[in-house]
């Protein structure tokens, strides 16, 4: 049972976020941000992890216990009909986003994202792999993973990508805290000897391991931060990211240290001017996870060493090159189940060795390249935002797998949001693309160098959100006439516009 002063803490802080983020949709809701991204991202997110939500509500379930003491959900010995509901709303969802979208654009026509289409390339490649290898081709995850990048490539951008990540985040945080009160049997776990939460218990919530929910909630951490507006974003962050340190997962409390360092140093924003230092810092904290994730794994072998990943590691990079162009799919995993290892693996746990395992070189170039592209799509402050999207992911994937590109589970929301979030980049970098005309061209050379009062001159101009002031996101003398006329007045704000 939990103490009276602990419980109390996270009744309250589930009544704190609850409130934040009544007040934060509100804000979304009133400047345009909410639109159907947004409710497919919530939705993707909550249905592929019904089974655990539904298990903890009723109190049972079964489990098993590996080498190390973590005890293991088994959903389908334990309730079969929780994952078929899941699989038929997501069907349900699916379906209802994409003819509310196609309906919506019947008569202007939004284009594809092709970043989506190279996500879809690598996930084709993996079901490929593993048919090559013997493999289950046709499961539930995988085809659902396909028809949610499909939906994907076409949904509307904007902010409601990250905005429907972040509210998933900052929910299932809250309805974790709840877990407390109602069931703390299942919530709440004792310490184990190589792993123990700050408050002296290991806190999984409402999912079925402390990793799980830790993970999740450091990779809607960033979400909440760039998906909200005003200052009670600030306040969800710092939320989202306490329970993510309370669960005692290590990988979890790593990311949320890195993503809460990166948003303090970089403080992305959107629609404004990005310091040269910050996108270099921004470069520099994304590089070296890359990096870390890429050479650990060549570096340990010892069996036991992060908790078992060390053979996992080893035996990969022995088998990989057995198979180096295409790889081996996804089920060749099963083959490496041993005594130290727990038999329900699902992954090498480090994210580029899992790609180049599954798919071969070709689908790890390809992987690097959707990464590049995602950040090349981007320009300025929305660059620096789109690598602080990436930081939880890829130091989450040093020692695990955050993004699965072989079929759908309850971490796929991130990825698709990130995917997202650079489609919408992509588009906001072409629309301020300004044609400048001759006649413009030549009332532009007709001002004097030494103006320096003029509302055109540089040194003048103040990045601004929101186009509150003369100059906003003006990348040369054009386009700032472009944007704010010739007499250069402050342009007025929206009807219903909060800050950034």
């Amino acid at each position: 049972m939990l103490e009276p002063g602990t419980l109390a803490l996270l009744l309250a802080g589930s009544a704190v976020g609850t409130l934040c983020l009544i007040t934060a949709l509100h804000s979304a809701v009133r400047a345009g941000d909410w639109n159907i991204t947004a409710v497919f991202i919530i939705a993707l997110g909550w249905l592929m992890n019904l089974p655990d939500l539904a298990l903890a509500w009723s109190g049972k379930a079964s489990f098993v216990t590996d080498v190390f003491g973590n005890k293991l959900l088994l959903h389908a010995v334990a309730n079969p009909y929780f994952s078929a509901l899941r699989w038929m709303l997501i069907v349900i969802i699916l379906l209802t986003v994409a003819l509310a979208f196609w309906r919506g654009v019947s008569t202007k026509w939004r284009g594809i994202h092709y970043i989506t289409v190279s996500a879809l390339l690598l996930h084709i490649a993996i079901v490929f792999s593993t048919g090559l290898n013997h493999g289950k081709m046709f499961s539930a995850a995988q085809m659902g993973l396909a028809a949610a990048l499909v939906v994907c490539a076409v949904l509307p951008t904007g902010r409601g990508a990250p905005l429907g990540a972040g509210v998933f985040g900052v929910t299932l945080a809250i309805f974790s805290g709840l877990a407390a009160a109602v069931r703390p049997e299942w919530a709440v776990e004792p310490c184990r000897d190589d792993k123990c939460g700050p408050l002296g218990f290991l806190y999984r919530g409402v999912l079925g391991h402390e990793n799980a929910l830790g993970i999740t909630l450091a990779l809607a951490l960033p979400y909440v931060y760039l998906g909200f507006r005003g200052k009670v974003r600030f306040v969800l962050t710092l939320y989202v990211a306490g329970m993510a340190a309370l669960t005692g997962s290590r990988t979890a409390l790593i990311a949320v240290t890195v993503t809460i360092l990166a948003l303090t140093i970089l403080q992305p924003r959107h629609g404004t001017s990005a310091d040269w230092w910050r996108l270099r810092a921004a470069w520099a904290i994304v590089a070296s996870g890359l990096v870390t994730g890429f050479v650990l794994p060549m570096m340990e072998s010892y069996s036991h060493t992060y908790t078992g990943r060390g053979y996992l590691w080893s035996v990969a990079y022995q088998k990989v090159d057995s198979a180096p162009v295409i790889g081996f799919g996804r089920d060749a995993l099963l083959g490496l189940s041993q005594e130290h290892i727990n038999p329900l693996i699902y992954s090498i746990h480090n994210q580029l060795l899992d790609t180049r395992f599954m798919a071969g070189w070709i689908g790890f170039l390809l992987f690097l390249g959707i990464l590049a592209a995602m950040v090349q799509n981007a320009a300025g402050s929305q660059r620096v935002a789109m690598l602080t999207v990436l930081t939880a992911p890829i130091y989450i994937g040093i020692t695990e797998r955050p993004w699965s590109l072989a079929e759908l589970n309850g971490l796929t929301f991130s990825l698709l949001a990130a995917i997202l979030c650079s489609a919408e980049a992509m588009e906001g970098r072409a629309h301020h693309r300004p044609t400048v005309s001759s006649g413009e061209v030549r009332g532009l050379s007709s001002l004097g160098a030494s103006d320096s009062r003029h509302p055109l001159t540089v040194n003048r101009l103040r990045m601004r959100p929101h186009g509150r002031m003369c100059g906003r996101d003006c990348g040369y003398f054009g386009e700032c006439f472009l944007r704010c006329g010739r007499g250069g007045a402050e342009q007025p704000r929206k009807q219903g516009e909060d800050s950034q």
